[in-house]
């Protein structure tokens, strides 16, 4: 009785929720960590901030650690409030939704860092991204380094989750024909509040990479249903400095 009175709560809120979310903007949150445990001991965590720059509340609607007893949370007017992010999911990413018309009003600001050498750094910015901002056309991720004390991973991200493969390739950037080219399989998503998504870890151990210092990644859609975002992250091995790259 426990578990079919938890499963009715269940569905009235995602009943409850999807009027909202139909008639909502989505945001992409590319890195949901709390206490992640990482290459070399790292241990790297998230925080987001909202800030609402309007004379109005704005509801939010997003997974977080109380999914069934507080669906929605509203952001006052001129006001920043951290968002305790959650999912339950292999995917560490989330979407959040907010009503269209003040959507245009409410910024973001999203840090990752590696909590275990909190006082060397304050981590990487990380950019919250609009779904109008996801590329239906091949983009590129520009100047990414390959030398060996530094760890590299690539992240995919599909808006639409469409259910097909994302087509990568590599260059070298001084140019020439592609170095390696490849199709990949995306995560599908388990509910509303999680993109499609691929990680592709140490890519510079490629032997078709090798001699290469810098390289231009290139990522595809398969076809005009995707809707798709990507980034980079380099991490040093021995300070666990981060950089991200990201579409400009």
């Amino acid at each position: 009785m426990r578990n079919l009175n938890r499963f009715s709560l269940i569905i009235s809120v995602l009943l409850a929720t999807l009027p909202a979310v139909a008639q909502s903007t989505r945001f992409l949150v590319p890195i949901v960590a709390a206490g992640g445990s990482g290459a070399f001991g790292s241990l790297w965590t998230s925080e987001v901030v909202a800030f609402n720059n309007s004379s109005v509340e704005v509801p939010i609607v997003y997974s977080y650690r109380c999914p069934f007893e507080c669906p929605t949370f509203v952001l006052p007017p001129l006001a920043g409030q951290d968002l305790v992010i959650h999912t339950e999911s292999a995917v560490p990413a989330a979407f959040v939704y907010l009503p269209n018309a003040p959507a245009d009003a409410i910024e973001f600001g999203l840090r990752v860092r590696d909590v275990s050498q909190q006082s060397d750094s304050w981590g990487a910015e990380v950019p919250v991204v609009r779904e109008d901002r996801a590329f239906a056309r091949p983009f590129d991720l520009l100047n990414v380094p390959l030398p060996s004390r530094f760890r590299q991973t690539l992240r995919i991200y599909d808006f639409d989750n469409s259910g097909g493969g994302v087509r990568v390739q590599y260059y070298n950037m001084t140019g020439g024909p592609a170095l390696k080219e490849f199709i990949l399989p995306l995560l599908t998503p388990t509910d509303i509040y999680t993109p499609a998504y691929l990680q592709f870890d140490q890519f510079a151990q490629l032997p078709e990479l090798a001699g290469v210092s810098k390289i231009r990644v290139r990522i595809s859609p398969m076809d005009a249903s995707q809707r798709l975002w990507a980034m980079v992250s380099v991490t040093n091995n021995v300070t666990q400095e981060l950089t991200m790259i990201t579409p400009q």
